[in-house]
Formats: structure tokens, sequence, C-alpha cells
């Protein structure tokens, strides 16, 4: 579904991530006591008495940039701009309009002629919830008194925004990918999405923590849409995991869990904390493609690839037939392979096996290598499928379910791999008394 689009727009601090975790009744966006908190853009799906609109949360703007990050937040708050069909700008009350404030809004008027909705936030009291004049200097007709932070007024805020959605929308037939993104700091995991989209989607710098919290990025590529959710740097130890950086680390954990592939992105080297995310990953039963980045730094390509490949596997050794490709954002080189093996994996765990064919394989597979016996007591396998709507989850009937030692259904995995095409899936056995 392509949805309308309503852009949160404001100065630095003026309360638009508080906001839009209350609309989109999430905890998406990091919002901190911390100026520029946000920095890339945040996109997330409102639904409102039965009608969905797409949320941009964008950083605070900033009329003289002093660094490479701050320029590119406002290169990406103007692109939101441009993007979406509503603004709603945020200003924190006080009793006069700051001069930036009244810049920013004629800046919007006159160069991209958008609806904007004048949302007053921070009015935890009645005494702020009445009119104050001085908003009017802005030239807006629909003003909104709001607390984010209490919920006061939002639903008036919303009926509004509802009132401008147009009265359709439209499909969009494409399979939906959801992939994480994860890896250490400056491994180039923004750099990977922006080389995918061709664009500069996420704001990328040589300065380590760049993106703080998740940045989610949809791109239609292939009949597909893919979504990424790009994370914050991993960092090297839990002393460091505070204040930003320890939100951050939580919300990588819920991201992996949503996902349905997640690349683990590295360069040359591994992590504890990569390889624990990577267990992590791997119990939730997630597709894992681990991305070695930055090859076009390499000396020598096949010594560094060999040795690499020997570090990743010893370190993440629970996942024998992992997959590796390396590839280089900077170049885009590998870029397509690695889109081919994105879509190559999800076809292949939404594969659905027919049940007289997994009994034949399953007899196949016991009579070769029949269970062995436990406590004097014998295995017996009866029956096995593929249950529906779960991807590569199968139920199989047992006599006793404790004898079903975790070394046999290892084996029975990789039977199912080998015969299936399913090498580097993740492949659930849930054994039943019967």
């Amino acid at each position: 579904m392509i949805n309308y689009k309503v852009a949160l727009i404001g100065l630095t601090n003026s309360g638009k991530s508080t906001l839009f975790n209350r609309l989109t009744n999430s905890k998406s966006a990091i919002f901190s006591k911390q100026q520029q908190t946000t920095r890339d853009r945040l996109i997330k799906t409102v639904n409102w008495k039965n009608k969905k609109f797409d949320l941009i949360d964008c950083g605070g703007y900033i009329f003289n940039p002093s660094n490479d990050i701050e320029e590119k937040i406002v290169i990406q708050t103007n692109n939101a701009i441009a993007e979406c069909e509503l603004i709603v700008f945020l200003i924190a009350h006080k009793e006069y309009v700051e001069p930036n404030e009244l810049r920013l809004v004629r800046n919007i008027q006159k160069k991209f002629n958008k609806k904007i909705i004048l949302a007053v936030n921070k009015c935890d009291n009645k005494e702020k919830l009445t009119n104050n004049y001085c908003y009017s200097l802005l030239g807006i007709k629909d003003i909104f008194y709001i607390s984010a932070l209490h919920g006061i007024n939002i639903g008036d805020l919303l009926n509004k925004i509802l009132f401008y959605l147009p009265k359709q929308s439209y499909e969009l037939k494409n399979k939906k990918i959801i992939l994480a993104i994860i890896g250490k700091t400056n491994v180039g995991k923004s750099s990977i999405i922006n080389a995918i989209t061709n664009s500069n989607r996420v704001i990328i710098s040589n300065q380590e923590n760049t993106t703080l919290g998740i940045t989610n990025v949809e791109y239609n590529i292939k009949n597909y849409n893919f979504v990424f959710y790009d994370s914050a740097g991993i960092l090297k130890n839990k002393k460091m995991m505070v204040d930003l950086n320890f939100f951050s680390f939580l919300r990588i954990k819920d991201i992996v869990k949503k996902s349905e592939i997640v690349l683990l992105v590295v360069n040359q080297e591994l992590t504890k904390l990569d390889a624990k995310i990577c267990s992590l990953a791997f119990k939730n039963y997630k597709t894992i493609i681990v991305v070695v980045n930055k090859i076009d730094l390499f000396k020598n390509f096949g010594l560094e690839k060999e040795n690499i490949i020997l570090k990743i596997r010893k370190k993440l050794f629970f996942i024998p037939d992992l997959k590796i490709i390396f590839i280089s954002a900077k170049t885009k080189k590998n870029i397509n392979k690695l889109l081919d093996l994105i879509v190559l994996f999800y076809e292949r765990k939404k594969i659905q096996l027919k049940t007289n064919v997994l009994n034949q394989w399953l007899y196949r597979a016991i009579t070769t290598n029949p269970p062995s016996t436990f406590k004097n007591k014998q295995l017996k396998i009866k029956y096995i499928f593929q249950i529906k709507n779960q991807d590569l989850s199968f139920k199989i009937y047992v006599n006793d379910k404790k004898h079903f030692h975790f070394s046999y259904e290892r084996y029975l995995i990789n039977q199912l791999k080998i015969n299936f095409n399913l090498k580097g899936l993740p492949i659930k056995i849930i054994a039943i008394n019967k």
C-alpha cells in the first residue's frame, strides 16, 4: 500500500521524536535532551480510525550547519518536505515565535507550497492550552495545542491529518522483504543502503555513531519492496552502552526479531557482540548473511578473503552453512549479487513442501540412518508436515519426544537442506507426541 506522507518538521528539541513515538505508538525514535538525536529520516505507518498514512520524523532544521553531519541533516529534511503531502510543523510552547521558526515556515511556503498544520507542543497545563496570538504570525490556519508526552489533544491533531487525506490509496503488489542491517560502527551499513537505493537516503560520515537509533528505508526493486532497518553501530563493551547507545542496542535486538533476513556487515574483524547478535538471530530462526564490506581497500583480495572467511566461520561455528558475500558499497561491486542473494533466500524461505513429498523424504532419511535407542527405548517417527504460513517450520509426530535427541533433529534438518536446496536457511522442527 502506498500511503499519504506526513512530515514532522521543526527546530531541534521541539519534541518531534516524542510526538513521532506517540503517533506511531512505538519507541522507534530516540529522544534526549542532547540536540540532534534524530539524524536520518524515520518513517512509520500510523493507523487512526482505520485509515493509514506514513509519518516521517526528521532531524531538527539547522540554518547555518557547522559540520558535515549537520549539512546532511538539512538535506534529509528538505527531501522529506519535498516528498510529503502534508507537514506538521512542531514548535515548543513559549510566549513568542523564534525568528528561525518564522524563517523556516516562510521557506516551506515559498519553496515547496505544502499544506501545513501547526502543533504547539509541551502544553502540559490549562494555562498553556489557551490561544496565544503570537502564533498567528506564522500564517498557519490550523493550530493545535498539544502535549506529545502526555497525549493531550493528540486525537484532534490526528483527526485534522485525516481531514487532508485523499479518499483512496493504491495497492503495490510487490513482495515485502524486511531486513535488519547490523554491525559495529563505521563498517558501512548506511553506505550499503545508499548504494542499493542509488541515493543519499541515509546520512554517512567518518564520525562514529552517525546513525543513532533505527532508520527504516523502503525501496522498490526487482518487483520486491525492500524494507531496510539500519541500526546504530554495535558497541565494543557493555560499559559503553549508556544513554542513547544503550537504547540503540536494545532496538537492534528488536529489529532482529522483526526482520526476515539479517545482514551482518563487517570489514575484516567480527566482534563478540556481532557474534552475540548473530546468536540471537539464529535462535529466532532468522536467515543470516555476513556482508564483508570495503573490499576496495583490500591489497591482496584472494589471501585476505580466505583469512576473513576462516575467522568468521570460527566465531560463528554454530551456523555451519553460513553465507558470506564480499562487496564494496563505495564502488558498488557485488551490490547486485547481494540483492539477488536476498531475493533467493526470501523465495526459498517461502517454499511450501507437499506433505506426501515430505513423508517420502522422511522414510528415506530414517531408513538410511535410523534413530538410536535411548535407555533401551526406540524413538519412532511417524509423520511430518509443514506448518502453514510459517517459514520452514515443521511438525513431526513421534512416540516419545523425550527421545528425540538434538543430534537426530540436526541430522533431519541437514537432510532437509540437502534434499530441498535450503542451505543457508533456518529450519524449525517441533516434535509432538502421538
